[in-house]
């Protein structure tokens, strides 16, 4: 893709997340700290209950950046080289997350919002950026 000045954006949206899918990630990845899970722990540590964990969130990011590149015809010529996020807000079980992306060439600014049934819009949850670059041969 040609460098050119003005971003292409794109939104995917994923969840909601469940108490369920927390598990079978903390499962997969060997992590089992209880704010994943156990409700009464979360709150004892002050947070509002079961909170996601962020591979979760960067799961998501690597799984649309896989579907952009086969969409747009380059998963044999590039490869996700990096995400990096910084998380400003707890995801909360139940909540659904919309996931904006700001390409410029290979390099996405990302901005992740998480937003219940009820409310309207959503609250910052991470941003941060992700990379793409060519496949060597």
């Amino acid at each position: 893709m040609p460098p050119s000045t003005e971003p292409e954006h794109a939104s995917c949206t994923h969840g909601p997340v469940t108490s369920e899918l927390c598990v079978r990630l903390a499962t997969l990845l060997n992590d089992f700290n209880p704010a994943h899970y156990d409700k009464d722990f979360a709150q004892s540590v002050g947070l509002p209950g079961v909170i996601g964990p962020g591979t979760l969130l960067q799961g998501w990011v690597a799984a649309d950046v896989a579907d952009r590149l086969s969409e747009t015809g380059r998963d044999g010529r590039e490869r996700l080289a990096g995400i990096d996020l910084r998380f400003t807000s707890p995801v909360l079980v139940g909540e659904r997350i919309d996931i904006d992306y700001a390409w410029t060439d290979r390099v996405a600014e990302v901005v992740i919002t998480a937003s219940s049934g009820t409310t309207e819009g959503g609250r910052t949850v991470a941003t941060g950026t992700v990379r793409v670059e060519a496949v060597k041969r």
